[in-house]
Order: structure tokens, then C-alpha cells, then sequence
């Protein structure tokens, strides 16, 4: 059986202020092509089964515009493709905080046909240990939409899934559940498709609360294989049959250097394929070093930038300016640069900035020193206008107050009064 797969679609995310020509964000209509594009090609590769890992949109309250473009494609897939079944889980974006809420995903379903199953109720099968309801699915599609996780059959394969949970002793109670599953004699493979992290990859390692973040060892042995939805890039775990599948466009420059697309699966040879679409451009740029640079030569060094890239309107961009003097920063020409950074769908422009060292220096030129010699400094100036005496109380009182050691001081003292005017004329 050939089974395709995506996963992370967030129909519905905006970033940036570039409207396409429709007139909306341009970064929306970039994620509404790539899902496009993956149906496109889904529809070609003409599989048995379709399965969608979690988070279709989001947010789990989307607009009218996501959710109808969800709903129509769907239908473009299931009309192309009518004998095959399509299984969507629920992902975190697509969950409310409040159970109450209900999800999107609920009302994307009444939209379309009802799924055609072998009979009108889940059928009991002995899965672990114990009768377990299993839906025996022939066509059409079928949403994961519970916090119970859910058993589902097409032809000989049985895809267990678990959809975003409350917390994390929910996904963690699912997955330990799913370990004790026994396959059934009709079944030739057995696969579970999940939304959540893993703590193999660098962005999962401090498995925060909240995060639904499993353990390598947490995975269980008795699936032919795993595939997750939550992480946007495509990876492979063959130690634990675990793949992540990947989305079919970026929401963040972490995804800068991953391939975007779609997977597909054979039971029969267990092989798996990553098919990559092509996507807007989202370069990340050499950095360059300014040293010795003033602003003018920082700017006319983005300007043959942007020639040597046959232009950037249409890309997204990243780009670190090393070695900035502090100086040469606070004299850019800020206008300038916004100008020429806001040609692209978006440019991410950094500076490394370096600070003047005064260590070997002269002394009066730093900004910042020890505020018992600011205060020495301070006061007298400020109190120029002041007898003597009370300058030396002022001063005094001040280094008392700086080391902590107030103590009372013997009159004349400054009042609140002459202080708080001395602070206005200064």
C-alpha cells in the first residue's frame, strides 16, 4: 500500500507586513501554495492513504479564509482520489486551552462528505489485551479529533493515532498505552502517527512543561513505523522507526536550511521518501565583517549584495554584520537601510556590535563609571549656586548613602527641596 504523508500546514499564519496581489499577507498566501502544491502532488502519486499529522491550522480559531481554503482543497483530494482514505490529526495549534472551545477541525469535517466505513460503529477488536473500538475505514475522511487516542484500519494496515493531548502525562499515558498494542492476524503493518516533540533534536532537549516532549526510549517497539507531526523539518530516527515528517513551507528562520515538503511510504517495502517543493527563497547570507567600515560602506556593501543576488524583492533574507563599532553604528543612516533592508518579503539584519574599550584609555571619556566618582563629579556642579557647607553635606551625605553607612549628618543639611531643584537645573 502506498501511503503519503504531510504534516504542519498552519494554514492561516502571517508574518511581515508584504501583502500579495490578492491583498492580503504575502507569507499567508506563500503557506496556501505550498499546501496547494502538496496536494498537487498527492493527487499524482495516487495513494491508497493519506495521512495528516497535526497542526492544519494555525491557530485553532482560524479566519474564514483558512479554514475555506482547508475545506476546498480536500475536497479537490478526495474528488481526485475517491477510493482513497484520508486521516487528519489534531495538532497543539489546532487545540483550544478551553475544551469547552471545540476545534476547528470539527467543523472542517461536517464540511465535507462522510466518511464510508464497513459498518455504521467502530468494531471491537482484542488490540491490548482488552476490546478495543477500531474503525475500519474504506474511503473519504476521518478526523482524529479526541484526546482518546484513536485505532483505525484501511485494508491490512492499522494506523494508531494520537492527537495532541491535555498535558504531558497525556501523551506520555497514550504512547505507554500504544507500547502494549498486539497486531492482529489481518493486519500486515502497524503504524502510529503522534504530534509531539522529541528530545533527540536540539529544540526538545530541555523538555520544558507543556512542551508533550517523549524520550527516544519512551517509544514504543511494536509499530513498524512511528511518523510525527510538531517539528518542521524532515528527520529520520531508524534506531526507533521514527520520522518526522516535516511542513511544506517555514514560519521561522530555524527552517532556513530544511528541506520542505512531503513524504511517502510503501508498507510492502517499508521504504520512505522525502519529495521536496520548491518554496520562496529564505537565504541565509554569509556574514560580513565591517571592519574599518563607516556607514556609507556598510550601505554600499548591501547594495552589491543585492546585485550579486540578481536583486531580493522576492526573497526572505538573514544577515550578520560583524565588527561594528559602536560609533560607526550610532551613525548609520537608519532611514537608509530601512529603505533598502524593506525590499525583500522579509530581511532579518543583525549587527555585531563592538563596545569602546577604555581600559588603557583616558578615564573622562567613559560613559559609565563608579557612581561615587559621578556623584563627586555631580554635586558640586549642580549645587554651584550653594554655600560651601552645604556642598560638603551634599557630598557627604551622598558617599554615605552610596556605601550604605547613612548616618546623621550635622546641619546645614540640603533640604528635599534644594536638591530636587539642583536635580532640574542639572
Amino acid at each position: 500500500m502506498l501511503i503519503d504523508l504531510l504534516s504542519d500546514s498552519h494554514l492561516g499564519f502571517r508574518f511581515g507586513m508584504r501583502l500579495c496581489a490578492e491583498g492580503y499577507n504575502q507569507r499567508e498566501a506563500d503557506l496556501e501554495a505550498a499546501f496547494a502544491k502538496v496536494i498537487d502532488d498527492i493527487i499524482v502519486s495516487s495513494p491508497r492513504l493519506v495521512l495528516h499529522c497535526g497542526d492544519c491550522f494555525d491557530k485553532y480559531n482560524p479566519t474564514d479564509r483558512a479554514r475555506t481554503f482547508f475545506i476546498r482543497h480536500l475536497k479537490r483530494l478526495l474528488a481526485a482520489l475517491p477510493d482513497a482514505a484520508l486521516i487528519v490529526l489534531r495538532g497543539n495549534h489546532d487545540t483550544s486551552r478551553e475544551v469547552r472551545s471545540g476545534s476547528a477541525l470539527a467543523t472542517t469535517a461536517e464540511a465535507l462528505p462522510l466518511p464510508l466505513l464497513r459498518s455504521d460503529r467502530a468494531k471491537q477488536h482484542k488490540l491490548a489485551g482488552e476490546f478495543t473500538p477500531v474503525i475500519d475505514l474504506v474511503s473519504g475522511a476521518y478526523f482524529v479529533d479526541s484526546f482518546e487516542p484513536a485505532n483505525i484500519v484501511v485494508d491490512d494496515v492499522l494506523v494508531h493515532a494520537i492527537s495532541w493531548a491535555r498535558n504531558d502525562a497525556g501523551i506520555k499515558q497514550a504512547v505507554d498505552a500504544a507500547g502494549r498494542i498486539k497486531r492482529p492476524k489481518s493486519i500486515e503493518r502497524m503504524l502510529m502517527i503522534l504530534h509531539a516533540g522529541l528530545s533527540s533534536l536540539p529544540e526538545y532537549a530541555r523538555m520544558t512543561p507543556g512542551s508533550q516532549t517523549l524520550s527516544p526510549s519512551e517509544l514504543p517497539h511494536n509499530f513498524d513505523q512511528i511518523f510525527g507531526g510538531h517539528y518542521h523539518g524532515y528527520r529520520r530516527f531508524p534506531d526507533t522507526n521514527f520520522t518526522f515528517i516535516g511542513s511544506a513551507e517555514r514560519t521561522s528562520a530555524g527552517q532556513i536550511n530544511q528541506p520542505r515538503g512531503w513524504v511517502s511510504y510503501d508498507s510492502a517495502t517499508q521504504d520512505i521518501e522525502h519529495h521536496s517543493i520548491p518554496v520562496r527563497d529564505y537565504l541565509d547570507l554569509p556574514d560580513f565583517n565591517a571592519q574599518g567600515l563607516d556607514g556609507k560602506a556598510i550601505e554600499a556593501r548591501l547594495l552589491k549584495l543585492r546585485d550579486e543576488l540578481g536583486g531580493w524583492r522576492d526573497k526572505m533574507l538573514r544577515l550578520t554584520i560583524t565588527n561594528v563599532p559602536r560609533d560607526v553604528y550610532n551613525a548609520i543612516d537608519r532611514d537608509r537601510i530601512g529603505r533598502l533592508t524593506a525590499e525583500p518579503v522579509h530581511f532579518e539584519l543583525n549587527y555585531q556590535i563592538i563596545e569602546p574599550d577604555f581600559a588603557d584609555g583616558d578615564v573622562s571619556q567613559q560613559t559609565i563609571r563608579d557612581l561615587a566618582t559621578e556623584w563627586t563629579e555631580f554635586a558640586p556642579r549642580a549645587l554651584e549656586k550653594r554655600s560651601a557647607a552645604e556642598i560638603d553635606n551634599a557630598l557627604l551625605l551622598g558617599a554615605q548613602a552610596l556605601s550604605g553607612h547613612l548616618e546623621q549628618l550635622p546641619a546645614p543639611l540640603i533640604d528635599a527641596a534644594s536638591l530636587a531643584n539642583a536635580g532640574d537645573a542639572s
